[in-house]
């Protein structure tokens, strides 16, 4: 005889990983930012949706998605650049005279 947490197991691996849009921050297996995609199973993201932290999304939201973050990644390497360009100036020469 199988008790109900084995019967929820036999489920959850028959189920279909889908891909979903995070709506709202949140922490999950790890934390998770607005914009970001995150696949899971459908059980495990029924909650979550009905909490409005994700949304289903199909193949063109996804690269919708995916380029947008790509542009977010771009845009802050661009302001990591400027201020590690300027950290120099600020620094002595390093013979003692500052």
């Amino acid at each position: 005889m199988l008790f109900p947490t084995k019967w929820f197991l036999l489920i959850k691996k028959e189920t279909i990983m889908k891909k979903y849009r995070v709506l709202e921050q949140h922490f999950g297996d790890r934390q998770y930012w607005a914009g970001e995609t995150r696949e899971l199973h459908e059980l495990d993201a029924a909650a979550l949706i009905e909490a409005g932290l994700i949304a289903e999304i199909d193949g063109e939201a996804e690269a919708a998605a995916k380029a947008a973050q790509e542009a977010e990644k771009a845009q802050g390497g661009d302001l990591l650049d400027k201020a590690e360009a300027g950290a120099p100036q600020n620094k002595g020469t390093g013979d003692g005279n500052a």
